[in-house]
């Protein structure tokens, strides 16, 4: 009889217990810190695994997840009221977003990290070049909105062995003398564009060089061209 007593008191503490033991295994985790006190969504593996909502004391998340992270493209209204709405990757603010603020501004740009790089990803983007020529760019200043070009050739400042340099941008002043070719007062993004003959390594025969690069960063840029 108290045999048959003791099970029937621990009958329901064991069924309790399985039904806590199933919901366990169901339950998804966010590994983000600040958005792990609540999940709904797809799951794998017990990790919030595809389209989903989180919540906790960072504010609220709602898009993709891999592995338990924000992860792709996703919104995250924070608890001051801003919010960021873009790419994510392993909890980072990582690609293109748009950052709101409650006093309505907006930025919009690139992450890398969870830091913001600015309004365009690369500084700057060699967009298309022909001929063997090798080419170095280096932001020189920050207050000058302008692009300079000098030529090399073997580790030595050389451009008299060139013909027909012609350099142009949309915006600017050109100035162009024996030792100095660029443009000032640039508006930046800026695409510029560089056309010369060069002799060949035996100085033999000459050759078109051409070279159009989009540089978005203001700034005084330093164009090496080494042929």
């Amino acid at each position: 009889m108290m045999t048959k007593m003791k099970l029937l008191i621990l009958l329901p503490v064991m069924i309790f217990t399985l039904q806590l033991c199933a919901q366990d295994e169901n339950d998804c985790a966010v590994n983000l810190e600040g958005l792990s006190e609540v999940y709904v969504g797809d799951c794998r593996k017990n990790l919030a695994n595809g389209i989903g909502a989180a919540e906790g004391s960072l504010g609220q998340y709602i898009g993709s997840f891999k592995k338990g992270f924000p992860d792709g493209k996703g919104k995250i209204t924070y608890l001051d009221g801003s919010s960021y709405e873009g790419m994510w990757n392993r909890g980072d603010r990582e690609g293109e977003g748009n950052m709101f603020f409650p006093s309505d501004s907006i930025l919009t740009g690139f992450w890398e990290n969870d830091v913001y790089l600015g309004l365009y990803k690369n500084a700057y983007e060699i967009v298309q070049s022909r001929g063997p020529a090798r080419y170095q760019l280096t932001k020189t200043s920050d207050g000058q909105n302008k692009v300079e070009v000098k030529f090399f050739r073997g580790g030595l400042e050389n451009p008299t062995a060139l013909s027909n340099i012609r350099l142009s941008a949309p915006s600017g002043t050109l100035y162009q003398t024996p030792g100095y070719l660029g443009f000032e007062q640039l508006q930046f993004p800026v695409e510029v564009t560089l056309n010369y003959m060069a002799p060949n390594s035996l100085n033999t025969q000459m050759h078109q060089e051409y070279i159009r690069i989009q540089i978005n960063e203001p700034g005084g840029w330093l164009i090496r061209a080494n042929y």
